[in-house]
């Protein structure tokens, strides 16, 4: 049976499952903010803060189809990292699932308590490793891939595949992230600041009465008041009389 198992790991199940997903997804999800930012580089033609409200609309409607993460494979590759668990006696084992080049795995093996398990059969063992070793760890491997092990298998994804909207939201516009998950995931948090005071000055804008211009004065006139009069607006303190109250 030849096995290629170019990245892959496992830890001590004393060690728990989620404390490590916990570091995995950290990592994972920094590259994904780089990726988001080159992505908006790209759609703001050379600056990620000057990307229209149209051109995000287009790379969010790339990235997601009724609300399901979208496999877009454009330039900077796609959003979806997923991996492939399992538990089988005292460890947990994962290896990353579809392409390795989409993706840099290196900082999971500097994760305390990882162990490196890569495994290929199509060479000698790696320099510093004795055969007895690399045999074993090639044993345990046929194991989990000879079909007859009565092991259950878990996909890990880092970026929920059918709900992936709040994830998306937070790397692609930092303003809507927690500071927690600022810092965590490597956010500029004077970018969410900025975009925050921005987002405030459109609010309060927003929160501004309507005005309209008047059609007799070519005054601007609260719309709340004004009366319309012939396909067009009267303001109710500069110009309505009783001439025109009277023809209501």
């Amino acid at each position: 049976m030849s096995i290629k198992i170019y990245e892959a790991w496992r830890w001590k199940r004393t060690l728990g499952m989620s404390p490590i997903l916990y570091e995995v997804e950290t990592i994972m999800k920094k590259q994904m903010y780089a990726r988001a930012q080159e992505l908006l580089k790209d759609a703001g033609k050379g600056d990620a803060g000057k990307v229209s409200a149209r051109a995000f609309m287009s790379l969010c409607a790339r990235l997601t189809q009724f609300q399901v993460l979208n496999p877009y494979r454009g330039p900077q590759g796609d959003f979806t990292c997923d991996f492939c668990m399992w538990d089988w006696k005292q460890h947990y084992y994962m290896h990353p699932l579809g392409s390795l080049n989409n993706w840099k795995y290196g900082d999971i093996y500097t994760i305390p308590g990882v162990e490196d398990f890569r495994y290929w059969n199509n060479t000698d063992e790696p320099e510093g490793m004795s055969m007895r070793e690399w045999r074993r760890r090639g044993r345990i491997w046929d194991e989990q891939y000879d079909g007859t092990s009565p092991i259950t298998k878990i996909i890990y994804h880092v970026l929920d595949p059918y709900a992936p909207s709040m994830d998306l939201t937070s790397l692609f516009d930092p303003r809507w992230a927690t500071e927690a998950e600022a810092e965590r995931y490597g956010l500029p948090m004077n970018m969410r600041k900025d975009q925050e005071e921005a987002r405030k000055k459109v609010e309060a804008k927003k929160s501004k009465p309507r005005r309209v211009r008047c059609k007799l004065c070519k005054n601007l006139v609260p719309k709340e008041t004004a009366h319309q009069h012939q396909e067009a607006w009267i303001g109710h303190d500069c110009c309505w009389d009783e001439r025109l109250k009277s023809s209501e």
